[in-house]
């Protein structure tokens, strides 16, 4: 239950090592400074500090973890707290992963690196934080990452400021972020954040549960990206920009969801040039506000804006150059366009709908009318109307001050006071095919023979060892997959000191002559079996990668899970299709994680 400190007044080394480069498992406390754990075959360190009693504190400070990059240059658990100040972690397969869930400590990260360009960028994930309390991170920069450049879940607030994640995610799986960040109990605030040009994925995520609100003010980029420049979802919590910068974006500028009774609110901003909306706002049970914005499409986005809620209230905003609507809105009470532009965009201007009008009126439900509000503003140069107002039957157009209108080709407005059409009845649905069993074939621990698939009869193929271990070869997939469970003496490779094994197996997915294969359209799902008498604090899955080292061999660590992430095995080579298509994560007693591939797998611990 001690506690372990590294420091010196220059410079401690643990490089260039065959496996990992320190391991420490303290449950009193860590503290590092002036350290380099760098250009190590697997981890660069390896820290424990979990005795169940919640002192087990790590502090790192003024080192660095990089170059490790069949492993993670910085690998963290413990049962308190960690703070990380002034550390740099490059150029690693996983950048850093650290986790405070085994109790309840915070997570603080300062003036620290996690990628900062094409040379120094991680191969999977920048930074990954799973937090037993808040994440706290200033002055911190995770760009250049294959995956997601940070990833952050915890149970309470997340604060990030002063920070970038730029040229992040670098391979065609368009749910990775720059950040994703998912808060189970607190609320998400950025401050001027920096998210711009992650390849195929949105600049940032961010996710609450319950009353958990997101806000992000203070300039905050959100430029170029391959989907969306920030996605924001809460339920009954608040989502409120500021002065937010969301351009150039291949869909959506701002995609802000609320789904219970919070509200959407904007404030300030541009939303120029993204592809289908410059906003995307919705909120199930409460309001939308929309203030000083300017959306501006240059004849490249289709909507300038679609704003959902109880009541939409819009004010000192311009919708322009959209190449059909400048501004769309669906309310169910009440909606006031106050000194709002909308100007040469391609069809109308502004389409002010009912949830009914927009859709259709179930039979049991009442007909929604709404009241609308426009006072003052300035409709003019569309392609069709200016304004075009459906508020339900008994709805009200009202002009609070005179607008301006000129230029629409089709007139100034339209109030058309149609009732809403009916839903169409529901089909009954065609029975669904039964489902097709598991074919499960219990194997022995070694010189069982190749199962073949057949996916005629069946969903899958699971084979399982006498120790419970197993693994499910998903359809479609032609061919045959075998299971062995191999001892560590009989590993291709030791494993390096400090490194426990746990279990280990040998997978083969081959065709009809021997050849090895991938199951390229399907999945291979391993889980591991934690023994009964494993009393480990955290576990991790190493696969033996032939072609490593001229074609020697080595261990590469595989990435802890993280949700909508798949991880190339090899991205820098494109004629390797192995992927890791979910990371390592513990689900019961068991380790799981999917692959298309085969090979020797080893669970380890920690």
């Amino acid at each position: 239950n001690g506690s372990v400190t590294i420091t010196s007044g220059t410079t401690n080394v643990f490089n260039n090592n065959s496996f990992t480069g320190l391991i420490v498992d303290s449950g009193g406390g860590i503290t590092i400074n002036n350290t380099e754990a760098n250009g190590n075959d697997l981890d660069g360190a390896l820290l424990t500090s979990a005795d169940d009693n919640g002192t087990g504190n790590v502090n790192i400070s003024d080192s660095e973890f990089s170059d490790n990059q069949n492993g993670y240059g910085l690998d963290v658990l413990t049962d308190g707290n960690i703070d990380l100040d002034n550390v740099t972690v490059n150029n690693n397969g996983t950048g850093a992963v650290l986790g405070s869930t085994y109790g309840t400590g915070y997570v603080n990260i300062n003036d620290s690196t996690f990628g900062d360009s094409d040379t120094t960028g991680n191969t999977w994930t920048g930074l990954h934080i799973d937090s037993g309390s808040t994440i706290t991170l200033n002055n911190v920069i995770a760009s250049y990452n294959g995956t997601n450049g940070a990833y952050l879940d915890a149970v309470g607030d997340i604060t990030v400021t002063d920070s970038q994640f730029n040229d992040n995610v670098h391979f065609n799986f368009p749910q990775d972020p720059g950040l994703y960040a998912t808060s189970n109990g607190g609320n998400i605030t950025l401050t001027n954040v920096v998210a711009n040009n992650n390849q195929f994925g949105a600049g940032v995520v961010l996710l609450t549960n319950g009353t958990g609100n997101v806000s992000v003010s203070d300039t905050s980029q959100f430029n170029g990206n391959g989907t969306f420049g920030i996605q924001a979802k809460t339920y009954d919590g608040d989502i409120t920009l500021t002065d937010v910068e969301a351009s150039n974006n291949a869909s959506k500028g701002a995609y802000l969801n609320a789904y219970g009774s919070g509200n959407v609110f904007i404030t300030g901003g541009d939303f120029v040039e993204n592809g289908s909306y410059g906003i995307y706002a919705t909120s199930s049970q409460g309001e939308v506000n929309v203030e000083d914005v300017t959306v501006t499409g240059n004849n490249i986005t289709k909507f300038g804006a679609f704003l959902s809620g109880l009541n939409v209230f819009v004010s000192d905003s311009i919708f322009q150059s959209n190449t059909e609507a400048g501004l769309v809105i669906v309310a169910k009470e009440q909606v006031d366009l106050v000194n709002v532009t909308a100007d040469q965009n391609g069809v109308n201007g502004v389409e002010v709908y009912t949830s009914q009008t927009n859709g259709c009126i179930k039979s049991e439900d009442d007909v929604i009318n709404i009241a609308v509000n426009v006072d003052g503003g300035t409709y003019t140069n569309n392609g069709e109307y200016g304004l075009v107002v459906v508020p339900g039957p008994e709805g009200t157009l009202v002009f609070v001050n005179p607008a301006t209108f000129g230029g629409n080709g089709l007139g100034d407005y339209l109030l058309d006071l149609t009732a809403p059409e009916n839903c169409p009845e529901k089909e009954p649905s065609e029975p669904k095919p039964p489902t097709k069993p598991n074919n499960v074939v219990q194997v022995p621990f070694t010189g069982g023979t190749p199962v073949e698939q057949d996916c005629d009869l069946f969903s899958n193929t699971i084979l399982e060892l006498p120790n419970g271990t197993w693994i499910k070869v998903g359809c479609p997939f032609e061919g045959f997959s075998n299971l062995e469970g191999v001892l560590e003496e009989d590993l291709p490779s030791s494993l390096g000191a400090g490194v426990e094994f746990v279990a280990g197996i040998s997978t083969s997915l081959t065709d009809g002559e021997g050849n090895t294969i991938l199951n390229e359209d399907g999945t291979v799902t391993i889980t591991f079996q934690i023994p009964e008498d494993s009393r480990a604090r955290s576990y991790s899955v190493l696969f033996w990668d032939e072609t490593l080292n001229d074609g020697a061999g080595g261990w590469v660590k595989l990435p802890v899970y993280e949700f909508g992430t798949s991880f190339p095995l090899h991205p820098d080579n494109p004629e390797d299709g192995r992927t890791i298509i979910s990371g390592v994560q513990r689900v019961g007693d068991t380790i799981t994680l999917t692959v298309d591939f085969s090979g020797v797998f080893v669970l380890v611990t920690p």
